[in-house]
Parts: structure tokens; sequence; C-alpha cells
């Protein structure tokens, strides 16, 4: 599976890096069947002031901030399923962002704010993220490409990066 990180970093330096089988593949592929009974839409209304208004549907929360809003509540079941990974998520997340910016590993804390299941679909607004910042107190983000029963085009994960900024692309699938 690919997994990207995504940092915040003193500039003139990229701030993210793909990693080609960051998680094993096949142990996705056995969780997946799992991962498909545990997904619920859970509806999310961002605002009146949001691109996404209430109609942001296609997410399943695992982890939610406590103080974020909108208020969603985590869904246990795909906590269940995916909570390991989503900590190794973090420790390799962890080693990485320590390397980068020179800390010594172990010597910052690391929590995840929100973890979410997406499922994209090839549905009119469905089908992307609209380019976005993840958030003022955010240091990283993950992004973890899951498996699929069907095989699609597209999939790509695109990043504004670098100075001066350029679109980097990078196929998820």
């Amino acid at each position: 599976a690919k997994f990207a990180h995504l940092a915040k970093t003193p500039r003139f330096q990229l701030r993210h890096e793909l990693k080609q089988a960051a998680i094993d593949a096949e142990h996705l592929q056995r969780l997946f069947p799992e991962i498909q009974a545990s997904y619920v839409q859970q509806p999310l209304d961002y605002g009146r002031n949001s691109r996404y208004g209430d109609n942001w549907r296609i997410s399943c929360y695992m982890v939610v901030m406590e103080n974020w809003k909108p208020k969603i509540m985590p869904h246990e079941p795909m906590l269940r399923c995916l909570g390991d990974t989503m900590q190794h998520c973090v420790a390799q997340f962890e080693a990485w962002y320590c390397t980068l910016k020179g800390f010594r590993q172990g010597s910052k804390r690391f929590s995840v704010m929100n973890a979410f299941v997406t499922r994209y679909r090839p549905v009119h607004g469905e089908d992307e993220l609209q380019k976005h910042i993840d958030g003022a107190n955010v240091d990283g983000s993950v992004i973890l490409a899951l498996p699929t029963e069907e095989p699609f085009e597209g999939g790509a994960l695109h990043v504004w990066d670098g100075k001066p900024k350029q679109e980097l692309v990078y196929q998820m699938a």
C-alpha cells in the first residue's frame, strides 16, 4: 500500500514524502472485508462558509478531535478494524518527522487529531476532496491508499509543495 507523509518544514525543502509499501498490502487485503463491513457514511455539516457545506457524506471517522467542529462521533467498528494500522502509521510518521526535523526519536509526543476512511466513487460529490489545507495546528498528515474490489483509473494524490509552489501528482492505485 502506498503511504504519503505531509508535514510543515522550513522554506526551500519539500515537505512531503511518498513511501511505497509502508503498510503490508496483504495485511490490508485481509482486512478489506472488515473495512467494507465497518464503513458507514457519516454526514458532516461544515457550515455555510465551507465549499462542502452540509454535503460531505463519504467519510467514516475513527478518531475525532474533542473540540473539532463540526462535531461527529467516531465509528467504533472502523476503529476496531483499523486502529492497529493507524498506530503503525503514527509510528512511521513519527520516525520520518523526527528525522526530517532533527528531533531525537521519542522526544516528542505524536497523536492523531482526526482519522477517517473516505470512499471515493465516480459520482458527483463523491469523486474528490478539493485542494485544501489540513489546519493551522496540524504538523502533518498521513494518507493511506486502501485496496479496492474494482479496478479504476485515477486515485491520484495532488500535493502543492516547494518554492516556488509546484503541483506534484502521485498515483495511489
